[in-house]
């Protein structure tokens, strides 16, 4: 394969699907795992966007790090982690054909809760049904949730930024504060399972030219969200969220 081919096209998409996550704190995938797949197929492709998902976690949480709440981050991953791990192990036999349009289902129905809130939309009979704004056995919860979903279907898509949305973050909290979280599932699922077949010696230079660009990416991402007043912000975060879920029809995509 042409160099330009196998090492520019994917950069310039890792730096594209960066700067949606950097802004928005998901849907980079939606971008990044049909150019890899097409490219090199889709079990050579899902190693390779692994690696760029906990770069781009690992990046935009550092890069954000004047933000972090470490208590908001070790409650959701208290769940999250240990939950994951568990689905991981013994719930992934089910077909994923059965799976997934379940998954997604509970995905949009959390995306049009946040659009109907963002938007000032929302029935006030659902009013009753929001989880506070302040962490606790619910934000617990709701990691748990997120790991399960996460390794039954292979996704979460933007399920667990509906939950830090809720927390009413400034948007480079909200960021960097979910980046950490899921980046340590990410992280914990490498120590727990090895790195196995993770990572061929062959796709090692390409990872390291995605990374670069994710890394990029991201710092690119961070300066135009700061940019974005907080309501434009929210409303704009909402809609993404709709299409991201229900891309998870479709795009089968952590």
């Amino acid at each position: 394969m042409d160099l330009s081919v196998e090492y520019a096209i994917p950069a310039v998409i890792a730096f594209a699907a960066a700067v949606v996550s950097s802004c928005a704190g998901f849907g980079g995938a939606i971008l990044l795992l049909p150019v890899l797949s097409a490219l090199y197929g889709v079990q050579r492709a899902l190693p390779i966007l692994a690696c760029a998902q906990l770069v781009g976690n690992a990046s935009r949480a550092v890069l954000g790090y004047a933000t972090l709440r470490p208590r908001i981050i070790l409650i959701f991953a208290g769940g999250l982690v240990p939950a994951g791990i568990f689905g991981t192990l013994y719930l992934t036999r089910f077909s994923e054909s059965f799976v997934r349009p379940i998954i997604a289902t509970i995905v949009c129905v959390a995306a049009l809760f946040e659009v109907g809130e963002a938007f000032g939309r929302l029935p006030r009979s659902l009013h009753r049904i929001r989880p506070p704004h302040e962490p606790g056995a619910w934000f617990f919860s709701a990691g748990a949730l997120v790991g399960l979903i996460s390794a039954v279907g292979g996704t979460a898509g933007p399920l667990p930024n509906a939950f830090f949305l809720r927390l009413n973050l400034v948007p480079a909290a909200y960021i960097a504060n979910e980046a950490a979280a899921m980046g340590l599932l990410h992280l914990a699922k490498l120590v727990a399972f090895g790195f196995g077949d993770w990572a061929r010696s062959q796709d090692i230079p390409l990872m390291i030219v995605i990374s670069l660009a994710m890394v990029l990416g991201t710092y690119a991402g961070k300066k135009m969200v700061t940019r974005i007043p907080v309501q434009k912000y929210r409303k704009g975060i909402a809609i993404w969220m709709l299409f991201a879920a229900a891309s998870l029809f479709f795009v089968s995509a952590d």
